[in-house]
C-alpha cells in the first residue's frame, strides 16, 4: 500500500495543458501520400508513364480535368491554416495560409513540377497580373532553322490557363509590395487549380467587403471601388490629349447623354466610372494597360492586333489615331463585352 503522503498528487488541467506544450509539434503530412498515389494512378491509366504511348510523359486535357478534381478534395489540415485579427491596414478577420508552399507543394505532387508554372508581370507599384499555366513543353527550349539560321521559340502546350491580379500597396519598400501582391493573388490563382481551394471557396472578397458600407449593398453589376480608382488613375495618366475622347466613350457604354464639365475633376472622372457596368469598367482597364504597354515599347498595336513597326510615329498604322487611343482587335463580329474598343469615339476609325 501507498504511502498518501508520498504519492503523487493528481494531475491538474493547467498540468496536462503545461505537459501538452511541452511536447513536439506533431509535423503534418503534406500533401497526404494517398492523393500522390492517387494522381499517379490517374497518369498510369492515361498512358503517362507508358513508353509505347503517345502519352508518355504528356498531360492531355482529361487527366488535367480528372487531376484538378482530385486536387479540389484534398482536406487543407488546421495546422496549416491562419485566421488573422484585424489590423488597422486590414480591418477584418481574415483566414487563409501562411505563406504559398502548401499550394506548391500539391501542384508539385498533383499535377507534377514540369506540368504548371506561374507567372506574374508587374503593371504598376504593388499590382501583378498573374497567370497560371497547366500544360507540356512549357520551358521548351528555342530551337535554330537549320535552313535559315532563325532562332524559333518551341511553342508550349497549354492545357489550362487562370489569370488574376494581386495588389499589395501597404509595404515598406518596392520589394516587399512586389511580394506581397505576388502571395495576395498566387493564393486564390493556385486555388482555382485545386490547390487548398476549401481554404477559400471564393467567397466575397473582404477588400471589396470592407470598402462597401454595411448599409448598403454593393450591385455586383457595378465596378469594385478599387476598380474604379485604378480606372481613374490609367485614364489620367494614358489618355492625354484624348481625354474628352474617353469621357466621350465612357458615357456612350454608361448611357449618359449630358456635356461633361470644361474642367474634368477627379470626382467627376470616378462618379463617372462608377455608372459603367463592371465588365465595361474591367474591359477598359485592359485597353489601357495595353497602350501603356505599348507606349512604353514604342510598338503600336493595329487593328489585326499586330505589332507594326512599319507605323509613323506617334500613331497607329492604317488609322493614323494616336498612340494615347487604344486599337485592339475584335473577335470577329462576336462582341464579348458589348465594346468595340477599334473606336473609342462616335465613328469607327478607317478599316486597315
Amino acid at each position: 500500500m501507498s504511502n498518501p503522503s508520498t504519492a503523487s498528487p493528481a494531475p491538474t488541467a493547467d498540468a496536462d495543458a503545461q505537459a501538452a506544450r511541452q511536447q513536439p509539434e506533431r509535423i503534418v503530412e503534406w500533401p497526404p501520400d494517398e492523393a500522390f498515389q492517387e494522381a499517379e494512378q490517374i497518369k498510369h491509366r492515361n498512358g503517362y508513364h507508358d513508353r509505347d504511348s503517345t502519352s508518355y510523359g504528356r498531360l492531355s486535357a482529361a487527366m488535367v480535368t480528372q487531376l484538378t478534381r482530385l486536387a479540389q478534395t484534398i482536406a487543407t489540415p488546421e495546422a496549416l491554416i491562419t485566421t488573422e485579427p484585424p489590423t488597422d491596414g486590414k480591418p477584418y478577420t481574415s483566414t487563409g495560409l501562411s505563406s504559398l508552399q502548401p499550394q506548391i507543394d500539391v501542384m508539385h505532387a498533383i499535377f507534377g513540377p514540369p506540368h504548371w508554372r506561374l507567372h506574374e508581370r508587374e503593371i504598376e507599384d504593388g499590382v501583378l497580373d498573374l497567370e497560371l499555366v497547366i500544360g507540356n513543353d512549357l520551358d521548351a527550349p528555342a530551337r535554330v532553322d537549320a535552313a535559315t539560321g532563325e532562332v524559333r521559340q518551341s511553342p508550349s502546350e497549354v492545357l489550362l490557363r487562370h489569370r488574376m491580379r494581386g495588389s499589395h500597396v501597404r509595404g515598406r519598400s518596392h520589394g516587399d509590395r512586389y511580394k506581397g501582391a505576388l502571395t495576395n493573388g498566387a493564393k486564390r490563382l493556385l486555388a482555382m487549380g485545386g490547390a487548398c481551394a476549401d481554404v477559400w471557396r471564393f467567397g466575397a472578397d473582404p477588400d471589396e467587403a470592407h470598402d462597401t458600407p454595411d448599409t448598403a449593398a454593393r450591385d455586383a453589376r457595378k465596378p469594385s471601388d478599387k476598380q474604379v480608382a485604378f480606372l481613374a488613375r490609367l485614364v489620367r495618366e494614358n489618355a492625354g490629349q484624348d481625354l474628352d475622347r474617353w469621357i466621350s466613350r465612357i458615357q456612350e457604354l454608361a448611357g449618359i447623354d449630358e456635356q461633361p464639365p470644361e474642367a474634368i475633376s477627379e470626382e467627376y472622372l470616378r462618379e463617372l466610372i462608377r455608372s459603367l457596368d463592371r465588365e465595361h469598367a474591367t474591359t477598359m482597364i485592359d485597353a489601357l494597360i495595353t497602350v501603356r504597354d505599348e507606349r512604353a515599347q514604342a510598338r503600336p498595336v493595329v487593328p489585326d492586333g499586330r505589332p507594326d513597326s512599319h507605323a509613323d510615329e506617334g500613331t497607329h498604322a492604317g488609322t493614323g489615331e494616336p498612340l494615347s487611343v487604344p486599337i485592339i482587335r475584335r473577335n470577329g463580329n462576336s462582341e464579348v463585352v458589348t465594346v468595340d474598343f477599334a473606336g473609342l469615339g462616335p465613328t469607327a476609325p478607317n478599316a486597315a
